[in-house]
């Protein structure tokens, strides 16, 4: 409901051949992240955040969009983008 808590739990898989760096979050609802880390190649990284949820963001289905982007060894930049979509119980 809106004005609650609630916690935003993502999992970042690195499965290219590169290492990765400079990661940088972007959530729809939890707004951006930067992440101080560099993901060797298939090395994960499991991140959990709290914020609240605000009244523009009710409606049934929630939509959740969430991108990451960095750069590889390699210099090019690499962007994930993923929508979650949740249901009323």
């Amino acid at each position: 409901m809106a004005g609650e808590v609630v916690a935003f739990i993502y999992q970042i898989e690195n499965v290219g051949d590169f290492l990765i760096k400079m990661l940088h979050l972007n959530d729809s609802i939890g707004g951006p992240l930067a992440i101080n880390a560099t993901l060797i190649p298939k090395e994960s990284l499991n991140l959990t955040r709290e914020g609240i949820l605000p009244e523009t963001d009710i409606s049934v289905p929630l939509s959740n969009d969430v991108s990451i982007s960095g750069v590889d060894s390699m210099g090019d930049a690499v962007f994930v983008y993923s929508e979650v979509v949740l249901q009323a119980c």
